[in-house]
């Protein structure tokens, strides 16, 4: 057995402890548990006063603890049997505002508009929120979902009219005849065989992240292996700027 080289603070019984835990005593050394507990509870008690009393004026632990220099544990030690201050007390938090969607919403146009099925994986509107009833009616008849080109016209002219029997698939050119719609055209000259074509402008470089606009797609492949095999050079630049030879609005 090791000679004993401490004295308990309670007991006054001499006992063995090993010097690493010896390092950081700053209240007592103690033989056993019961002497622990019998021990004052705090050896600061001054401060304890001092922390109650804050306590009582509505201080918070972490102001306590801060005035007093001494760790937020501690402090709540040392009041943790006082009721919290009313100041301290939160607050309850109001009930949540439940956003409930409207059954119908209309757009600018007069369309309607509805909330999406559950698990809709096609094009939505209003920030994911709602689609277009006379695709989803068209997209329900279908069992599949309808293309960005596919455009569902109603047949006697009322947006809000949503049967089938209104409702038919048109291209979006074709939508635009039916309703007389004038959009605006350019003559080109196709820079790689110089023939010249008609387009509406919102189809050509003019309106769309494109560089270039030609005939046909064979001579937009030639455009673009050319362009990777030489660069986009000055001579190609210069035939593009002068591509387009006129412009009017069509019939």
């Amino acid at each position: 057995m090791p000679k004993p080289n401490c004295v308990c603070t309670i007991c006054g019984e001499s006992f063995y402890r090993g010097k690493s835990r010896l390092k950081n005593i700053k209240h007592g050394v103690y033989c056993s548990r019961e002497c622990f507990q019998l021990a004052p509870k705090t050896q600061k008690p001054e401060k304890r006063q001092k922390a109650r009393k804050l306590r009582i004026d509505g201080w918070s632990v972490n102001k306590i603890a801060d005035k007093l220099s001494v760790s937020k544990g501690t402090v709540s030690l040392w009041v943790r049997d006082m009721p919290r201050p009313e100041n301290l007390i939160p607050k309850p938090k109001p009930e949540p505002k439940l956003h409930v969607r409207k059954q119908y919403v209309m757009d600018s146009q007069g369309y309607v508009m509805v909330p999406h099925p559950r698990n809709y994986k096609n094009t939505t509107y209003c920030g994911g929120r709602y689609v277009y009833l006379h695709r989803l009616v068209m997209e329900r008849f279908l069992r599949r979902y309808l293309t960005s080109t596919e455009v569902v016209h109603h047949i006697n002219g009322d947006k809000q009219d949503n049967r089938l029997d209104n409702l038919e698939i048109t291209t979006a050119s074709a939508h635009a005849t039916h309703h007389g719609r004038k959009s605006r055209l350019g003559k080109f000259r196709c820079p790689v065989c110089s023939g010249e074509f008609t387009r509406a402008l919102h189809q050509t470089h003019l309106k769309r992240a494109t560089r270039f606009t030609c005939c046909s797609s064979s001579c937009a492949n030639s455009m673009i292996a050319y362009i990777r095999r030489e660069g986009f050079s000055k001579n190609i630049q210069h035939k593009i700027r002068r591509s387009l030879l006129e412009v009017f609005m069509s019939d």
